[in-house]
């Protein structure tokens, strides 16, 4: 397991005081990188070995969003689910509270035939470490290819990770961006549910569609889809929950 302290910065919030969800998710990863590296698996560790780690889902709750000058405690571990799937829990603490959790579900890929690899034939040293069981309870996320909300995203150079593809932080970043503005400035942020079909590539030209659901007492729900309309392929597909704005919460 990786332990790591965390001080929210200004620079990663909104004008509510709240950390962006874009922003989270660079915390996360930033903290994967590091778990990873210390097991000698992460991407650039195994790149030159011809594998790579490609995202397959992604789950998180918020039990409220960090906010800035908060300082909190962020767990990360890893854990086997057959013979390929690696899962990578995060969990963010605020003193003796979990705000936040989050799973990952990884597969590993062999770069030649661009397929799934066995985890321990290819990477055998990977999970003597012994961690908290990960259960896999991800839901399966509704298609979303069309909606009253669609945008066009241009894929540049800086959206491309190590593996040469777009990184998964974008395709929620650019999901979420479908929405206005006055839209999510009165909601808050309390999770997704999210699945990753396709490899967007710089200079690609993608739509990004957003339908929002009924609004009722217990909160929304908002579904997103990515799909590159050249090829017709999805790319991503995300269900979004989202609650009554913190300023509203504050007022009640």
């Amino acid at each position: 397991m990786h332990l790591k302290n965390l001080k929210i910065d200004s620079a990663d919030c909104g004008n509510l005081g709240e950390i962006s969800p874009v922003s989270l998710l660079d915390y996360f990863q930033d903290g994967a990188n590091e778990a990873a590296s210390k097991l000698g698996a992460s991407v650039p560790q195994i790149l030159p070995l011809g594998f790579t780690w490609m995202l397959v889902k992604y789950r998180l709750r918020a039990e409220r969003m960090p906010r800035f000058g908060e300082t909190l405690a962020l767990r990360t571990w890893h854990f086997p689910h057959g013979r390929l799937y690696s899962l990578r829990a995060f969990e963010l603490h605020s003193g003796d509270a979990r705000i936040v959790r989050a799973e990952t579900c990884w597969v590993l890929v062999d770069l030649v035939k661009r397929k799934p690899f066995q985890i321990q034939k290819g990477l055998p040293h990977l999970h003597e470490e012994e961690n908290p069981a990960i259960a896999f309870e991800f839901e399966k996320v509704e298609p979303c290819a069309e909606g009253p909300l669609l945008k066009k995203q241009l894929v540049e150079d800086r959206d491309i990770d190590e593996n040469g593809h777009a990184n998964h932080v974008r395709y929620l970043d650019w999901a979420l961006a479908t929405l206005p503005a006055e839209w999510r400035g009165n909601r808050a942020f309390r999770g997704f549910d999210a699945e990753f079909h396709g490899e967007g590539r710089s200079g690609d030209t993608l739509d990004t569609f957003a339908k929002p659901g009924p609004e009722d007492p217990g909160g929304q729900a908002c579904l997103h889809g990515i799909f590159r309309p050249a090829d017709g392929a999805e790319l991503f597909r995300m269900k979004t929950m989202w609650g009554p704005s913190v300023k509203g919460e504050s007022e009640s």
